[in-house]
């Protein structure tokens, strides 16, 4: 008996001690990270070519807008509907994305971004922490653009600044639960930057595009509250939920049965060239019979074709992954086969 009460005082001591310290873990992640260092003294100027190419990446490589400003789901490409540039994106569920909970993305206009320094703007998009402080979601891939060429960052600030402001109070959402919210003190990192490739070296160039594009976040298979499986980057994303269907990004990679190795150079850029016709994008889906994807096909259609066509370089060079997906499943069908 003697033995036993010693055998439980010690357990209890054991656990007791283990609560301890995973208390003592979670106030250090809760209350001390992120713990990326302060924001940079910038100052950037407003030239001309700055805002223009900041324009170009915002809008069609980075796809920042895609985000930050509601888009028309009823037209193929889901286009932007007009006036609501960078004032703060749809609603997104965790029946859409997968993630824990729901979230709304902030506006990036000067009516928000007016009392932020570039500096601390610089330091949101390539750290992932806003103004106070907070960690953002990983949904922005600010561990992309952190090993960006800082130019090209600057460049896409100066646009931001040169926006019209659009006032518009973004929802609070409090339905995350607090472990992903401990999980995404641990995300942000700093920034290791890059120098934008030569755009003689097509592959490497086209490497690049791919990194700021964010291509990776969507195609690779995800990894719950971690982010996306790097070990099978680019093999096929994880389901999102549309209306109309269920759809999962495609395999990226050259594998020639479940993958793009046996699409030409015509082929790829023939996906985009579809979404930069205005009769296309004008129409109205049946969302009995189609669906619009999540891939912001209206965005990334306005890249220029040699960025395109180094970014299928690129896509050429991986190595192939056979990973069959199932690109799109409608609704109706998945309700089909619930029932057998």
């Amino acid at each position: 008996m003697q033995l036993l009460k010693k055998i439980l005082k010690v357990t209890g001591i054991a656990i007791a001690g283990l609560i301890a310290l995973l208390l003592c873990i979670v106030g250090y992640i809760t209350f001390f990270l992120p713990n990326v260092g302060n924001p940079p003294d910038l100052h950037i100027a407003q030239t001309s070519q700055r805002i223009a190419h900041g324009a170009y990446l915002a809008n069609h490589v980075m796809a920042c807008m895609s985000c930050h400003s509601s888009r028309s789901w009823d037209h193929p490409g889901a286009p932007m509907i007009p006036g609501t540039m960078g004032k703060g994106g749809d609603k997104f569920t965790q029946d859409t994305l997968g993630f824990f909970g729901d979230l709304y993305f902030p506006n990036i206009t000067p009516a928000a971004l007016g009392s932020w320094t570039d500096g601390e703007i610089f330091h949101a998009i390539t750290s992932g922490v806003g103004k106070d402080g907070r960690a953002l979601t990983p949904i922005m891939p600010y561990k992309e653009y952190g090993k960006a060429d800082v130019e090209d960052i600057k460049d896409v600030i100066a646009y931001l600044r040169s926006i019209p402001p659009v006032p518009n109070t973004i929802p609070t959402v409090n339905n995350i639960p607090f472990f992903i919210q401990v999980l995404n003190n641990l995300a942000p990192s700093k920034p290791e930057f890059h120098p934008k490739p030569d755009r003689r070296d097509t592959a490497a160039y086209g490497q690049y595009l791919t990194q700021v594009a964010g291509c990776i976040d969507c195609h690779s298979p995800f990894n719950g509250p971690f982010g996306v499986d790097k070990t099978q980057a680019f093999s096929g994303g994880p389901e999102f939920t549309m209306p109309g269907a269920h759809v999962r990004p495609i395999n990226l990679t050259p594998d020639k049965q479940t993958g793009i190795g046996l699409w030409s150079r015509a082929d790829f850029l023939g996906k985009f060239h579809r979404y930069r016709d205005s009769a296309v994008i004008g129409q109205t889906i049946n969302p009995k019979s189609d669906f619009t994807s999540l891939m912001p096909w209206a965005f990334f259609a306005g890249m220029k074709d040699e960025d395109l066509s180094a970014i299928y370089t690129y896509l050429k060079t991986l190595q192939p992954v056979h990973n069959p997906v199932e690109h799109v499943v409608t609704t109706a069908e998945l309700q089909r086969r619930k029932k057998k």
